[in-house]
């Protein structure tokens, strides 16, 4: 589960938002937040991780082998479209 967090978004609506995901059986929730420009991973039985920019989003054995290079989500997200103003 992926959630990009906005400005108004409160530690009690991702907690409660967490537990409607375990209870839906997801097992590696990432929750992007682009103001601090960084994410929190968060697994079944494991603790909250805080990734750094220069870290990746792994899929761990949800996504064996996928990674993702939180520089490049934000670098990508930081780029304009064409006609963008």
């Amino acid at each position: 589960m992926v959630e990009v967090l906005s400005g108004g978004t409160t530690a009690a609506e991702t907690s409660a938002k967490r537990e409607v995901y375990w209870r839906a059986e997801v097992r590696v929730i990432w929750y992007i937040d682009p103001s601090s420009r960084d994410a929190m991973c968060h697994s079944v039985g494991h603790e909250s991780i805080l990734d750094a920019p220069d870290e990746f989003l792994v899929g761990e054995d949800v996504l064996p082998g996928f990674q993702f290079s939180l520089a490049e989500l934000f670098a990508r997200a930081d780029q304009r479209r064409p006609g963008d103003e």
